[in-house]
């Protein structure tokens, strides 16, 4: 009898596991798709279809009298689907996925709700006529292209923000810009191609500057950058031919080796950091030199008590001089 016991339960074992992990299947709730696992949900794409039409996403599903409170909005979960009209989403969304909103170009406006804490890659690419998007400032972590060639978002003072994301410059003839105050992120490409800039200022409350952020401004001679930036993303300042001086502060953290690529005119950096900052490729690995960029032109000017280390550190060992700053 034991013996009878334990062979069906190893034959019902695989069945017993199955329903333990019937939580990670995908269900579909009022026309939306759910990742379900661990008592959350996550909007996730149709198998063969498109979603349309004005979208309200609840802020719990239920399966089986169990509730799964919806807390994502998953990778590509609305990609392409240009006939969404409008999107409402409840205050337990914490996450905004890669490409989750990439070209609906139903969309016109858009309010995340308080609960949004990142907003990734690509999550509203080309979401052309999207005008106005409320960006909570509970967001503490969103990527500098969440909201890339979203040309027609309100533009400030000639700036098109998302939040505290300085998405892209809507006119770009002006001798001079103001960054918003309170602008944490300046993203992809954006202030590029400015033809006119000869200087810019980039204030403390902004983080993080995003790949090609100021790339091909042929007229910028010099950038100053206050204590707030902990990273600068590849080719930021690639191609600005007449860029002459760099001030870099003590808070950065990370550079990419790109980042100066092709400024041939720079012959003056000076890095605030105590310790050197890491620089690495856009393949992540931490390089020996700074990508198509003459460092051995240039002078470094670092605080006195850390010229060694600049001396010694990857990369920043290849400046022509390494030198205490004023």
């Amino acid at each position: 009898m034991n013996y009878l016991i334990i062979c069906l339960l190893y034959l019902l074992f695989p069945l017993l596991c199955l329903a333990q992990n019937v939580t990670a299947a995908t269900v579909n709730v009022d026309g939306l798709n759910f990742n379900l696992h661990d008592g959350e949900a996550e909007v996730v794409a149709l198998a063969d279809d498109k979603y349309k039409g004005d979208i309200i996403v609840p802020s719990v599903v239920t399966i089986d009298n169990v509730g799964y409170k919806v807390t994502a909005i998953g990778a590509r979960a609305f990609a392409f689907c240009d006939s969404v009209s409008s999107v409402v989403l409840p205050n337990t969304v914490v996450r905004i996925g890669v490409e989750a909103f990439n070209r609906c170009y139903g969309l016109t406006t858009l309010e995340l709700p308080s609960s949004v804490r990142v907003i990734e890659q690509h999550a509203f690419l080309w979401c052309k006529n999207l005008q106005h998007v409320t960006v909570p400032s509970s967001v503490d972590d969103i990527a500098s292209s969440a909201f890339y060639c979203c040309h027609n978002l309100e533009a400030v003072d000639g700036i098109r923000y998302a939040g505290s994301l300085l998405v892209e410059v809507a006119d770009k003839n002006r001798k001079s810009y103001t960054i918003r105050s309170g602008t944490r992120w300046i993203g992809v490409n954006a202030m590029s191609y400015l033809p006119h800039v000869t200087e810019m200022y980039i204030p403390e409350s902004v983080q993080a500057i995003g790949a090609f952020a100021f790339t091909g401004c042929k007229a910028l001679k010099s950038v100053t950058i206050s204590d707030g930036v902990e990273s600068i993303e590849a080719s930021a300042f690639s191609s600005c031919d007449a860029l002459k001086s760099v001030s870099l502060p003590k808070t950065v953290k990370t550079l990419c080796n790109d980042i100066f690529m092709g400024c041939s005119a720079l012959k003056s950096l000076s890095c605030s950091a105590v310790q050197p900052p890491t620089v690495t490729s856009i393949q992540g690995d931490t390089p020996k030199s700074f990508y198509r960029f003459s460092a051995e032109q240039c002078a470094l000017s670092v605080p006195a008590a850390s010229v060694e280390s600049y001396q010694s550190a990857s990369c920043w060992s290849k400046f022509s001089s390494v030198k205490k700053g004023k």
